[in-house]
């Protein structure tokens, strides 16, 4: 599949750090580098190298002292150990995430596995910390024991191999706030949810950490080049966010909304300032998250265009007014009997209600369940198995399914070439009817789909700060569904699908067990394959994209295949343990086990949040001809 170059960035970012792990063999072998390799040259040093340095040899330290507690098998001193060795791998994420994001996965996740080249791994297989931590956190403690001293050793190497080669890293101070304003958007989505810290409880200390090493490394930038009132506006911010965190260590009892109002965003802005304060240029990357938004919680934040192929135009009014006339347009199918609007209907905010969607063939063929496409352009994959990568090639599978659209690009081309309705639409592009190609077809539909994004819905304005736009029944939700509900470990704020921030270029696929009807006990699960469908892997039988639940208050039914018909019956399924906790035999499920033991009160809560998600503006505005 061809890659976008937000895909090649991490890429490169990994062949990079496969180079930097390469370093330390090659400089040990060989005297002078050999003809074909090019000499390498150390980068001048830096003060924030020199202190990223001494953190790595620090948690080194740590996770050799870790290695030896697990050893020794005793329990008490091995989480002490884990938790020291995470607190400074925490003060050192930002760096470490930023230079070498392969040498990240391996030490805390998620682990990923992007080469077809070698076997499927089992969705949310756990990264040496999570494995030390489950085995001394887990339910069942001591279990895995051997497998958490061997995690130890594997992330001492790793960490060992890395350091060998941080000589060649420029760390620049520019570079580093770019790498601090991530890491605090990294606390205000996945840390806050307790995304890598699922069963030691430390989330909240966790992410105070990461924050104490930002403000560390604030400190150690030139000043000569920042003015001292925005290096001090900094510096009380983080110290605050910091100390509010440590102040409510118990996971549930931070009100979360709060945090992100008055600690979150202004450290983000203030870090943010200081980097314009040293180079006011924009960074030149195009990321979903837009570089010159502080935080991804504000107005404007995200770039939908980043997540077009490079082939696609720069979207334009004409251009989108062309997709919106194409996509009511039922002579695009083959029997000239449905269009794109016919199951994404304005009046259901692009779905269609219906359990599954409608087939116009009598394949036997049976499709999925209508996603809403407001904000389908924020996904950096398509379909709820994943096997599209822009809207412009999921418009080519629609187009070209027997059972969906029963046509082609190509054929809707045609047709279009020769309806003169289009005349006007196409003189505003500069295109003649004689010039209309499938290419033409797909990438103004997509441009259509792009513009259907609706960020602005009581919770958005609340969390920008206009805190009295949601309940305060709707506050609590926020809080349980980022806390104790744990909707938030697999549904990252702020998309709230499987996005994962804050880089925004990968998506979660989940194994929860939908089953074939609502039933609570000896249920059945769906038959649907899902991903492994796509990539053949048995290991990923059952695993579908999750689904961002903006709009979920109006978008009924629920889950790929439709089963359940109100949001009550799906908390009632999370909080019974998902497939399992209904009786079915889910060998992979990657949804915890565990029941959430969600009272009446929470469970009333937690609608109201997702209420508080809902913007539909899009699905009443209709695109001006221009």
């Amino acid at each position: 599949m061809q890659r976008s170059p937000r895909y090649r960035v991490a890429a490169s970012a990994s062949l990079l750090a496969l180079l930097w792990l390469s370093v330390g063999f090659l400089r040990a072998r060989y005297s002078a580098p050999p003809p074909f390799v090019p000499a390498i040259r150390d980068a001048p040093p830096t003060p924030m190298r020199g202190m990223f340095e001494a953190r790595l040899d620090s948690l080194a330290i740590a996770l050799h002292s870790l290695a030896a507690a697990i050893g020794d098998q005793r329990l008490e001193p091995a989480r002490s150990a884990f938790r020291n060795a995470r607190r400074l791998y925490k003060e050192s994420e930002f760096l470490l995430a930023f230079y070498a994001p392969a040498a990240t996965n391996a030490l805390n996740g998620p682990v990923e596995a992007d080469d077809p080249d070698l076997p499927a791994t089992p969705l949310g297989a756990r990264a040496s910390f999570a494995v030390v931590e489950h085995a001394l956190f887990g339910d069942t403690v001591a279990v895995g024991r051997g497998a958490a001293l061997t995690a130890s050793h594997s992330m001492l190497r790793s960490l060992r191999s890395f350091r060998d080669a941080t000589h060649l890293l420029d760390i620049s101070d520019t570079a580093s706030l770019d790498a601090a304003r991530l890491e605090l958007a990294r606390v205000s989505t996945l840390g806050i949810a307790g995304f890598d810290s699922d069963e030691s409880g430390d989330a909240l200390i966790e992410s105070a950490a990461a924050i104490d090493g930002v403000a560390d490394a604030i400190a150690r930038l030139q000043t000569s080049r920042i003015p001292e009132p925005a290096l001090a506006r900094a510096a009380t911010a983080l110290r605050a966010a910091s100390m509010e965190l440590r102040a409510h260590p118990a996971f549930d009892e931070l009100d979360r909304l709060d945090f992100v109002v008055r600690y979150g965003t202004p450290s983000a802005r203030a870090v943010l300032a200081l980097r314009r304060s040293i180079d006011a240029r924009p960074v030149a990357a195009r990321r979903l998250w837009r570089p010159a938004i502080a935080t991804p919680f504000e107005a404007g934040a995200f770039d939908v265009s980043a997540l077009a192929p490079e082939y696609a135009p720069k979207s334009s009014a004409a251009l989108v007014a062309l997709g919106e006339q194409l996509f009511a347009d039922a002579q695009l199918s083959g029997a000239r009997n449905r269009s794109c609007a016919s199951c994404h209907q304005r009046s259901l905010a692009f779905t269609d209600g219906q359990a599954r969607a409608a087939t116009v063939s009598s394949s036997g063929q049976q499709l999925r369940n209508t996603p809403t496409l407001i904000n389908a352009a924020l996904q950096p994959f398509m379909f709820a198995d994943q096997r599209a990568g822009y809207v412009e090639d999921q418009i080519r599978v629609v187009l070209s399914s027997d059972a969906e659209m029963a046509s082609s690009p190509q054929l809707a081309a045609k047709r279009v070439a020769a309806d003169s309705s289009y005349l006007s639409q196409l003189r505003a592009l500069g295109q003649p009817p004689a010039a209309v190609d499938e290419r033409l077809i797909r990438v103004a539909l997509a441009a259509y789909v792009r513009s259907l994004v609706a960020l602005n819905s009581p919770f958005d304005r609340a969390i920008r700060g206009d805190t009295v736009a949601i309940s305060s029944s709707a506050r609590r939700g926020f809080n349980l569904f980022m806390g104790k509900a744990r909707c938030g470990t697999c549904h990252f704020a702020p998309l709230f699908g499987g996005t994962m921030p804050p880089d925004f270029i990968r998506s979660e696929l989940e194994i929860i067990g939908a089953p074939t009807t609502p039933a609570t006990h000896n249920a059945r699960l769906d038959a649907d394959e899902g991903r492994a469908r796509v990539d053949g892997a048995f290991v990923h039988r059952a695993a579908f994209r999750v689904p961002s639940v903006r709009n979920s208050a109006v978008t009924a039914p629920y889950m790929h295949n439709g089963v359940y018909r109100t949001l009550d019956q799906v908390i009632d399924f999370y909080d019974r343990g998902g497939g399992a906790g209904i009786g079915e035999s889910v060998s992979a499920q990657t949804l915890s086990l565990r029941p959430l033991h969600l009272t009446p009160t929470e469970r009333a809560d937690l609608l109201s949040f997702l209420r508080a998600l809902t913007d539909t503006a899009v699905a009443t505005t209709v695109v001006s001809k221009p």
